[in-house]
């Protein structure tokens, strides 16, 4: 399993089905030299206990300890040296090469100097990562490969009272670099705003412009939106991740500006709240009790509501805007995202022929929330792990298909899919990339 960062390889130029305005959508695949597998974002957590995981049962997968480096690198690479020396220096841990009285970050900006740390690299993972019998911490190594010289070096991860550390570097070799995640999926026009999850850290884009922030939740992050992050169990800030807020089973929604969460770990009842102040707010449609696996549910975005009626397969039967707009017709959706501005939704229909089966399907559609006009649908390599919607950028998160009957599916890809244009782009990586409002 290795993982190319930050290089355009093999670009493949095809065709694929797009809206009907477009006449010759483009489809690009931004090809690794290796094939990538990852953990899925949903499930994934970067802390350990040595205190509850058996010596010797593994700590994180392989497939995680090449994401975690992954994106340790992205930050060197960027020069976000806090982010790459916070879970080392918060715990005490130095770098080969720091100088008394240097900190973590100091040492980092000075080592990397010159674009000795830009790459592009690759990385494998020489195994998982397992709790040692002795010290009762886990531990696991990588290989990172500098494109341009060929010069290898070794990357190790461990715990320290069961918070993961990377205090190793890659082959030093000053290069020119290359394009980020979000310039390889999106070109010259990036959303609004992308947060990308990196190692502790989120790496967030405005307006074209980035930064990065300390962020020890990011591994457990499921969605974004406004400046909160949702996980299991889990709501805080986005900025400001000491800032944690009550909320349970939470999935968020955004109205006039406010950021809203819906739990749902009830099956009695729901309840909405704004997430700063914990004020209640009035739920879109009322709560209604549903048999034989049956139940309610609705997002709302950028002004826009809308319902369904979900099945004991956890996909939904029936999808109308709240104006009562049919915007589902024989399809059969999983996963779904409402546009941020609200004028379209996306899901994964398992009714098309190319559906793998109720659970898992590669195809991705797109309809005006307004009229429920279909404006695009799009066959993608692999199943669809998750969905990220922006105006007019839809991220589709690839699964590796070799991994669907594992107890883990895994991440092969990100797919932006441009829904003016119908073009694509597939970039092979472990990240995950959220479009919040």
């Amino acid at each position: 399993m290795k993982v190319l960062l930050a290089i355009l390889v093999g670009l493949l130029v095809g065709c694929a089905d797009g809206p009907e305005v477009v006449e010759e959508p483009t489809s690009t695949t931004v090809g690794a030299v290796f094939s990538p597998t990852t953990q899925a974002a949903v499930t994934t957590s970067t802390t350990h206990s040595s205190g509850t995981d058996p010596v010797g049962q593994e700590a994180w997968s392989a497939v995680e300890a090449e994401r975690h480096v992954t994106d340790f690198l992205a930050a060197l690479a960027a020069g976000a040296y806090e982010q790459a020396a916070w879970p080392a220096e918060n715990n005490g841990a130095s770098f080969s090469g720091q100088a008394n009285g240097e900190s973590a970050a100091e040492a980092l900006e000075r080592l990397c100097r010159n674009g000795a740390c830009a790459g592009p690299y690759a990385v494998h993972a020489d195994g998982p990562g397992v709790l040692d019998a002795a010290s009762g911490q886990a531990s696991s190594t990588v290989t990172v490969a500098h494109l341009g010289s060929g010069q290898t070096g070794t990357v190790r991860l461990g715990t320290l009272e069961g918070q993961l550390i990377i205090s190793d570097l890659p082959p030093l070799v000053p290069s020119a670099g290359g394009p980020s995640l979000v310039e390889m999926l999106f070109g010259e026009d990036i959303p609004d705003r992308v947060v990308v999850a990196r190692f502790d850290a989120f790496e967030i884009w405005e307006n074209g412009q980035s930064e990065w922030v300390t962020n020890w939740w990011a591994g457990a992050t499921f969605q974004v939106e406004g400046d909160v992050l949702a996980g299991y169990q889990l709501l805080a800030g986005l900025y400001e991740p000491q800032t944690e807020y009550e909320g349970v089973c939470p999935r968020l929604m955004n109205r006039d500006g406010e950021v809203l969460v819906i739990e749902q770990c009830d099956t009695a009842g729901w309840r909405m709240f704004e997430v700063i102040s914990g004020d209640p707010r009035p739920t879109p449609i009322p709560f209604e009790e549903r048999l034989d696996g049956e139940y309610l549910w609705f997002a709302e975005r950028g002004g826009t509501v809308v319902e369904g009626l979900g099945d004991a397969e956890g996909n939904l039967t029936r999808l109308t805007s709240q104006r009562g707009v049919d915007l589902l017709g024989d399809d059969y959706a999983g996963y779904l995202a409402l546009s941020t501005d609200g004028t379209r939704v996306a899901y994964v229909d398992h009714r098309d022929p190319a559906a793998f089966s109720h659970f898992w399907s590669p195809v991705v559609v797109v309809k005006d929330t307004s009229t429920g006009a279909e404006l695009g649908r799009w066959t993608l390599d692999n199943p669809v792990l998750s969905l990220e919607f922006a105006e007019s950028w839809l991220v589709a998160a690839e699964a590796d298909g070799d991994t669907l009957g594992g107890d883990k599916v895994q991440q092969a890809a990100l797919v932006a899919i441009n829904v003016e244009t119908g073009a694509t782009t597939r970039v092979e990586t472990p990240t995950r990339v959220f479009l919040p409002s």
